[in-house]
């Protein structure tokens, strides 16, 4: 079993930023979905129950904390 991954750290205008994108109804689906991936994530809940929770794959919330975390 691997160890369940760390917070993601983001300021608070990160964290603005994607609270109202989550929140968009027109902004595309994809971008709210990434989204509220990445608020979850920074909210410390598990990368494979946020995967079941926003039907993606562990794999895609990864690859999407990775890239947030590059950036």
């Amino acid at each position: 079993m691997t160890a369940a991954a760390d917070s993601l750290v983001m300021s608070q205008g990160q964290r603005e930023s994607l609270e109202k994108v989550a929140k968009s109804e027109t902004a595309a689906h994809r971008e709210v979905l990434r989204a509220r991936v990445l608020l979850a994530a920074a909210d410390g809940v598990a990368n494979s129950a946020i995967a079941s929770e926003q039907g993606v794959t562990p794999v895609t919330v990864r690859s999407w904390r990775r890239s947030f975390e590059a950036d």
